[in-house]
């Protein structure tokens, strides 16, 4: 899980590469505009699904049916 991801340098090519060599699921949250961008949706496109939810706890994300990790 990488939170916050807007203030990773580069997250995207990182988690693209994980993703592409299937060795890794990755969650990746933020609370910025950035991520909304066109520019991370066509890095990350066919790869991502967006899921807008409240604050919660770590221990919280598993029970949320499409992040099971």
């Amino acid at each position: 899980m990488i939170d916050e991801a807007q203030e990773v340098g580069q997250w995207e090519r990182f988690v693209r590469g994980l993703t592409e060599r299937g060795k890794a699921r990755v969650v990746v949250s933020g609370s910025s505009a950035k991520l909304l961008s066109s520019e991370y949706a066509s890095l990350l496109s066919g790869r991502h699904v967006e899921v807008r939810v409240f604050p919660l706890s770590f221990r919280e994300l598993p029970k949320i049916e499409c992040l099971a990790l």
